[in-house]
């Protein structure tokens, strides 16, 4: 053997003696845990290939939930002396909540991947009772309240979740610093159906006191947070349980940016129980003929035109419907009409309406069977009223219509004897030659005109789809600015920034410059690539950048420049004027080497 074949045989062997062996691996986030608190499982699928999702068993008192129905992938090939190790997982997210507390065993997880099957350990998570403090002794606690908790179907109710959160204070004074972003821990809370509506700040807040055992009054600040529900089908629907946990501060900073940011805190938690929601179907006993589903209070009003016509024309029936509520009320079926069915003919189709102001109105077109004058007779709707519990039949007044007979034929005229008179007939001759030539054909008319494109004419063809063009490129444009919240802030950054250096180009305070320098680099980075405002270190910068594959030296100069800039703030470091003024002209050619990443 060669000593390259040699070679050749125990690098393969080198290699797989050190590739790693397919497996499937369980990571809890934290193994202790209180009643109704979420926490993420992990299930790690190495070199297996690609798995089916895992099958989950709920166990009593304990939820599992599988997050992500395709797994998370990540590859990953490193070389070491010569060695090759190949790492392909494939990750599965699962939040677990228990609402008993107890030691409870997780596991074990099934997987199948390429024919083969994969079973986890188990692993035991222990669940405490939460501790109970008054209200005024508390950092942080919540209540919910639904109303009404008793509806009927495509009845509408209300669930409101109040956050309160204790303001942070230093010193005797309260600290303005963002609760929900700072403070709140969503990823460990569990909010339910009011998650998007937090995340979205889709709330309103205010401030409150209350006063401890110790008679210490404290300010609290207090998030209300609403859902509205059309209850759909009958049976039980459950809000809640929540459960909030808080990082709450305990020493506070300012970062770049000039905004305040929690660098110590202390965990606290609080949960609400759930609240059941009873939705009931109207009763059966009772129901008229021509119930369709409508159920609250209503006002019906009925009209038609044209009030004369002829046979074979049609009358347009308008049904206003007013009342509460009214937007998804239907409208009464015309077919269980047997009035109007016996002397009109019209479509079978649902009717559909629309909403006007305060009320929905509904619109058929119907045809008299036969001439003179007759009625639309009275219509009818049932509702039924959750109030009183009972069904209400509304009914309409008969509308009076004249039918006549269709119209003659034009071709005779009558004439006052009685008798008629055809018109007579004229023979049109074509004449040739005079002004213009005749054609019979319209195509060799057309042929026969010469038509030249002039500068005018170009003009006149060419302005109407510009227009349009631009018309369409200035709505999207504004459209995709008010939907599109990163490319909104994309759009601005080179503004804002711009205003920000030139305030600090006006300071006449070196250390001044120099801070606002530093919050102009990484306002005008944070809105560039649609990253959180004030949140993030220099080091999650750092990971960030590579994500968004922005260059190994641009990305080396920003972090460089943003931790000079923060040293130097922090620090206290206030340096000439002149030095000052060169970082600004770095800044902003460092915002020019981003914008071209």
């Amino acid at each position: 053997m060669s000593k390259y074949a040699f070679f050749f045989v125990s690098l393969c062997i080198a290699s797989a003696v050190f590739a790693q062996s397919p497996g499937v691996t369980v990571n809890i986030q934290s193994k202790s845990i209180e009643v109704g608190e979420p926490v993420l499982v992990q299930l790690v699928c190495t070199n297996t290939g690609v798995p089916s999702a895992p099958q989950v068993v709920a166990r009593e008192n304990l939820e599992i939930q599988l997050l992500n129905p395709n797994p998370s992938q990540r590859s990953m090939v490193s070389i070491v002396n010569g060695r090759r190790t190949e790492r392909a997982t494939y990750t599965y997210f699962l939040s677990l909540t228990a609402s008993k507390a107890g030691s409870y065993e997780v596991g074990p997880f099934t997987v199948t991947a390429d024919g083969r099957e994969y079973t986890t350990d188990t692993t035991n998570v222990f669940v405490r009772e939460p501790t109970i403090k008054p209200k005024s002794e508390s950092l942080v606690f919540v209540e919910l309240e639904v109303f009404p908790d008793a509806v009927y179907v495509t009845q509408t109710y209300r669930a409101t979740l109040k956050l309160y959160i204790r303001e942070f204070t230093q010193r005797g004074q309260v600290v303005d610093i963002d609760l929900i972003r700072n403070v709140l821990d969503l990823e460990r809370s569990k909010f339910g159906i009011f998650l998007d509506v937090i995340r979205q700040r889709q709330g309103t807040y205010r401030q409150t006191w209350l006063t401890d055992s110790d008679g210490e009054r404290h300010a609290y600040k207090v998030f209300h947070f609403t859902v509205d529900f059309v209850a759909a089908d009958p049976g039980q629907a459950q809000i809640g349980p929540i459960f909030a946990r808080v990082n709450y501060p305990t020493a506070v900073r300012r970062n770049i940016w000039g905004e305040l940011t929690v660098v110590d805190a202390e965990r606290a938690t609080a949960r609400a129980d759930a609240i059941i929601v009873v939705v009931k179907a109207p009763p059966e006993n009772g129901k008229p003929a021509d119930y369709v589903g409508a159920i609250g209070r209503y006002d019906m009003n009925v009209s038609a035109k044209p009030q004369r016509i002829e046979l074979g024309e049609p009358v347009t029936i308008t049904i206003e419907l007013q009342g509460d509520p009214i937007a998804g009320a239907p409208g009464p079926d015309l077919s269980l009409q047997p009035e109007l069915v016996s002397r009109f003919d019209f479509t079978r189709e649902e009717l559909v309406g629309e909403l006007q102001d305060d009320a929905k109105v509904f619109r058929k077109a119907v045809f008299p069977k036969r001439e003179g004058e007759q009625t639309i007779p009275p219509l009818s709707m049932s509702y039924f009223d959750p109030v009183e519990e009972a069904y209400v039949t509304l009914r309409s007044d008969a509308l009076d219509i004249v039918v006549d007979p269709p119209s003659k034929q034009l071709g005779a005229i009558q004439l006052t004897d009685g008798t008629e008179a055809k018109p007579e007939s004229e023979t049109l001759t074509v004449l040739s030659g005079g002004i213009m030539p005749n054609y019979a054909n319209a195509s060799r008319l057309v042929a026969s005109q010469q038509f030249l494109l002039t500068p005018v004419w170009a003009a006149t063809l060419c302005f109407p789809p510009a227009v349009y063009l631009l018309v369409t490129f200035i709505t999207l444009r504004r459209k995709r600015l008010s939907t599109d919240p990163a490319y909104a802030r994309r759009r601005q950054a080179h503004g804002v920034a711009k205003e920000m250096l030139q305030e600090a180009r006006r300071s006449s305070v070196s250390a001044d410059k120099i801070h606002k320098t530093g919050q102009a680099v990484g306002r005008f980075v944070a809105d560039w690539l649609n990253l959180p405002t004030g949140h993030l270190a220099c080091e999650e910068l750092n990971a960030r950048f590579m994500e968004f594959g922005i260059k190994d030296k641009t990305r080396t100069m920003v972090v460089d420049f943003i931790r000079e800039c923060e040293q130097a703030s922090y620090a206290g470091m206030g340096g000439a004027e002149e030095e000052a003024n060169r970082l600004i002209d770095r800044a902003e050619s460092i915002i020019k080497e981003v914008a071209k990443s």
